[in-house]
């Protein structure tokens, strides 16, 4: 197979990657306990160290140095429906466990500026299927994971009593495993399914800036991350061990190549209201586009 061929396999593998990747979890929101206890519902309120990801600006009321670290399991179930497919229509996902960390570590330089340093893992998880060999779906897909790590800079900045603004760059690192198998022949002779494997990574840049105002009874806050493209460049190993040896020599075993990834920008505006000295409400819109 010549690099063109190689090529059509990577394009293939990135098309089964990206609907898999946002049907099992492509954002993630899980990074602090406290956001977690409000539904994600923070960006008005980032009172702690995990304001880095939801609301920079909240930063500039986190008094002296903090350090916040944590970690998420998530344990994803799904399953397929082929109500045509003869003996079990019903297809499990194979059982995984997947633990995004987050860390975050914060100091008060001044009454008026805060510095911070986040990592956590925003975008990623998978899916894996059955036994690739009988597994019906397996010329969409088998198995697909992707991770993302960043790394977040940090400083926000009190213009009054009542409202801040914070910004930050991040260094993004990410990597990717997509497995599928394709179905190659050669023509008039023969057709065999041969696994296929990408396995690719790359790195981005991205910034963020956010607004906080803090009201007397109310926050109104505001948070916006821009969008990053990740370049992944990969390896594509094909198993070949199932063509018969006389047609075997015909097909490669691994090449090389790459593409480019958008990432979406993220909008998010929130607004939370103390209802009394024990109650809190908080409404979050997030926006990706």
């Amino acid at each position: 197979m010549s690099r063109k061929g190689i090529r059509l396999v990577l394009v293939a593998l990135l098309a089964v990657a990206v609907p898999a990747a946002r049907g099992s979890g492509f954002l993630i929101y899980e990074h602090g306990a406290a956001a977690q206890a409000m539904a994600g519902a923070f960006t008005s309120i980032a009172n702690d160290p995990s304001a880095i990801w939801h609301n920079p600006a909240g930063l500039a009321w986190v008094d002296g140095t903090q350090v916040l670290l944590g970690d998420t399991f998530i344990v994803p179930v799904g399953s397929v429906f082929l109500p045509n497919y003869p003996g079990t229509p019903t297809i499990k996902q194979v059982s995984q466990v997947f633990y995004p960390p987050h860390a975050y570590v914060t100091h008060k330089i001044s009454d008026r500026v805060t510095v911070g340093l986040g990592f956590c893992t925003p975008f990623g998880l998978g899916t894996k299927w059955p036994d690739p060999s009988t597994f019906p779906l397996r010329y969409v897909g088998t198995s697909n994971d992707m991770k993302t790590y960043f790394i977040n800079p940090t400083v926000a900045f009190k213009l009054t009593d009542n409202l801040a603004f914070g910004f930050g760059l991040t260094y993004i690192y990410s990597e990717i495993d997509i497995n599928v198998v394709q179905l190659m022949g050669i023509p008039d002779v023969a057709e065999f399914d041969v696994p296929s494997e990408l396995q690719g990574h790359g790195s981005s840049f991205q910034w963020d800036a956010g607004l906080l105002y803090k009201g007397k009874g109310f926050s109104l806050g505001a948070n916006y991350r821009s969008h990053f493209d990740v370049t992944y460049k990969g390896n594509v190993s094909l198993d070949t061990s199932g063509i018969p040896d006389p047609y075997r020599a015909a097909f490669p075993t691994s090449g090389t190549d790459q593409f480019t990834f958008r990432f979406p920008d993220t909008l998010t505006a929130g607004v939370s209201v103390n209802l009394t000295k024990t109650l809190l409400w908080a409404f979050d819109f997030d926006y990706l586009f």
